[in-house]
C-alpha cells in the first residue's frame, strides 16, 4: 500500500537525518517510546495472520521494515538500526520493571512477549511458504533475509547490553570492595591509638585508686602524729608521769612539725610514693 511506502520512506529519512541532527534523533527515540507504550498498553486491536494473533503496533513496525527492504535492500541496515534501538529500549524497560516490583507506583509490564520478539515472529510467519510443486521459489524470500538480518542485530545488541551490565556490576562490586577495604584500613590504622588510649584509661583508673590509698596513709600519719603530740601536751599540762607542761608542749610541737614534714605531699612525691599521672596523655587521645 501507498501508506506503507510513505511510512518506510519517512522512517528511512528520519534515521538518516538523526545521525547529523540531534533533534531528529530525539524525535526518533520518542516515536519508538510511543510505539512501545502503545504496544504494552494494548491500545489497538490484534491482527490475525495465518491463525496467529499479533499486536497492531507490531504489524505496523514489521510492515515498515518489509517495505523499506523492498524499496532498497541497502535499507536493511537502516531497519536493523531501528530494531537495535527497540531492543535496547525494551531491555532497559524490563530491568526498570524488575527494579520497581516492590515499589508502589513503579513500572508494571503486562504478561506479553517483547515487542522486538513479536516483530521477528511476525516476519517469520509472513515469510512462511508451502511450495505447490518442486523448485517453486518462495516469493517472500526477501522477508526471510530481512528477518535473518534483524535476528543478527538482536543477538549483537542483546550480548552488548549483557556485557555492559556485567561491566557495571563488576565496577559496582569493585567500588564496594574498595569501600570495605578502606573501612578495614581505617579500623587497622585506628586500632593502635585506640588500644593505647584504652591502656591509658585503665592506667588512669588505677592511678586514682593508688593515689587515694597513698593519701589515706599520708593523712593517717599526720593525724597520728597530731594525736600523739596532743596526748603529750595533756600529760604535761596535767603534770602526769613527771612530764611538765613545757615538755608536753615541746613534744606536741615536735610531733606536729615532724608529721607535717614527713607526711607532707611534697615529701611523698619526692619519695615517689604517688603513681604516675597520665591524665594529659589521655586528654590528647580523647581529642
Amino acid at each position: 500500500p501507498t501508506t506503507d511506502k510513505y511510512a518506510a520512506l519517512s522512517w528511512t529519512g528520519l534515521v538518516t537525518s538523526s545521525t547529523q541532527n540531534k533533534d531528529y534523533d530525539t524525535y526518533l527515540h520518542s516515536m519508538l517510546d510511543q510505539m512501545i507504550e502503545s504496544y504494552y498498553g494494548m491500545e489497538k486491536p490484534d491482527v490475525e495472520l495465518k491463525e496467529r494473533k499479533f499486536s497492531a503496533i507490531t504489524v505496523i513496525m514489521a510492515k515498515i521494515f518489509i517495505k523499506m527492504y523492498e524499496l532498497n535492500t541497502s535499507n536493511a541496515d537502516t531497519a536493523a538500526d531501528i530494531y537495535s534501538i527497540l531492543v535496547r529500549k525494551e531491555m532497559d524497560l524490563d530491568v526498570k520493571a524488575k527494579d520497581d516490583e516492590d515499589v508502589e507506583g513503579g513500572i508494571v509490564l503486562p504478561d506479553l512477549p517483547k515487542m522486538f520478539e513479536e516483530v521477528l515472529d511476525y516476519l517469520v510467519t509472513r515469510s512462511e511458504f508451502k511450495a505447490q510443486h518442486l523448485g517453486e521459489e518462495n516469493p517472500f524470500e526477501h522477508i526471510v533475509q530481512l528477518a535473518e538480518r534483524l535476528r543478527q542485530s538482536r543477538r549483537y545488541v542483546t550480548q552488548d547490553v549483557l556485557n555492559q551490565r556485567a561491566l557495571e556490576k563488576k565496577k559496582q562490586t569493585e567500588l564496594e570492595l574498595e569501600n570495605q577495604l578502606a573501612s578495614a584500613e581505617e579500623l587497622i590504622l585506628g586500632q593502635e591509638p585506640f588500644v593505647e588510649g584504652l591502656a591509658l584509661f585503665i592506667h588512669e583508673k588505677r592511678y586514682n585508686y593508688k593515689f587515694l590509698a597513698v593519701e589515706k596513709v599520708r593523712m593517717t600519719l599526720q593525724l597520728l602524729g597530731s594525736i600523739v603530740g596532743a596526748v603529750y601536751f595533756l600529760i604535761g599540762y596535767m603534770d602526769y608521769w613527771g612530764v611538765d607542761w613545757i615538755d608536753g608542749t615541746l613534744v606536741c610541737l615536735a610531733m606536729v612539725i615532724f608529721t607535717r614534714l614527713i607526711g607532707g605531699r611534697k615529701r611523698f612525691q619526692s619519695a615517689k610514693f604517688y603513681p604516675m599521672d597520665v591524665s594529659k596523655e589521655l586528654e590528647q587521645f580523647s581529642t
